[in-house]
């Protein structure tokens, strides 16, 4: 069976080929970054290229399209997308689209809930009801111009906000990170980065770059990211804690997934805070790290392999 398996989010897009009914029998390229949201059609468009060209696909009819992508968050934007599949040939009825966390959340196969937090973040519980049907529900996945999304470009963002009120003497807190801020992006002050962000075409990923440089300076007890984390802390253990109770349940997995959670610090900075939020004590949640207490769980290729089977 003819697969192509798309994982796209504001920070890349991974993509896996298939010709064989072996699932292990794959191709798989990195490409550029797509969400619906902050990228519009055209970046849609330019990816279906790039899929064509990279995997030298000639009959894209012939294909399964099972794509994840970040900002598909209403079904009449999935349907705008699967339209755009269908002008480059892919067939309708052999095209699914999904937002990124649904994509997650299908391939975990069970009742429970994915949080995402990359580039920008959503949440997305999937339950089975008593007519064996399953419901869902969401919280968050708005896009990164509502900047209390608990992703990395809202923590940047929200992060040289600070750092001009410091630099403009609005505020007298001391940290370190202004100096690194300055140095990640090679300027003298905080106020030359204002044009460098107005004009960027990539103004997502290079403040979602500060992430690191964020969590490092948290590790050294600098107030201000310790202040930023806490609050991402808060949003995220309310998105969990909205999808739980819209969904009803009495006991939950929820799987943590996404750029935010990756970093070599992000354990006792978020994962663990996270856990033993005070807002979430009363429910009954199972934590799971994919990729680090589920190791070998890779979304696409369960997708890939689901697909193979059926």
């Amino acid at each position: 069976m003819k697969i192509i398996a798309i994982d796209a989010g504001a920070t890349n897009t991974r993509v896996i080929q298939s010709d064989s009914a072996k699932p292990s029998d794959y191709n798989e390229k990195i490409l550029n970054p797509c969400n619906y949201l902050i990228h519009g059609k055209k970046r849609i468009k330019e990816l279906i290229e790039s899929i064509l060209t990279k995997f030298k696909i000639k009959s894209p009819g012939k294909y399964y399209v099972i794509a994840g992508i970040a900002g598909t968050v209403t079904a009449n934007s999935k349907n705008e997308v699967a339209k755009i599949f269908k002008l480059y040939g892919f067939l309708s009825e052999r095209t699914t689209i999904f937002s990124d966390a649904e994509l997650l959340i299908n391939s975990i196969g069970n009742d429970g809930i994915v949080l995402i937090a990359g580039t920008g973040a959503i949440c997305v519980g999937r339950k089975k009801s008593a007519d064996g049907n399953y419901i869902e529900a969401k919280a968050g996945g708005y896009g990164y111009r509502f900047n209390s999304e608990p992703g990395g470009y809202s923590l940047g963002i929200k992060a040289i906000k600070i750092y001009l009120d410091i630099e403009d003497g609005i505020s007298t807190t001391k940290s370190r990170v202004p100096e690194r801020t300055k140095d990640h992006f090679g300027v003298k002050s905080m106020r030359e980065l204002i044009p460098l962000i107005y004009e960027s075409k990539k103004v997502q990923e290079e403040i979602t770059a500060l992430v690191p440089i964020i969590l490092e300076c948290a590790n050294n007890e600098d107030p201000i990211p310790v202040k930023l984390l806490k609050g991402h802390t808060d949003i995220m253990s309310g998105y969990i804690r909205a999808v739980y109770n819209k969904l009803g349940f009495d006991k939950a997995n929820v799987y943590l997934h996404g750029g935010l959670f990756n970093n070599r610090l992000s354990k006792k900075l978020l994962i663990d805070p996270l856990i033993s939020h005070k807002s979430l004590k009363d429910l009954n949640i199972n934590f799971k790290v994919l990729g680090v207490n589920i190791p070998g769980k890779d979304p696409l290729l369960e997708v890939v392999k689901a697909i193979s089977i059926n």
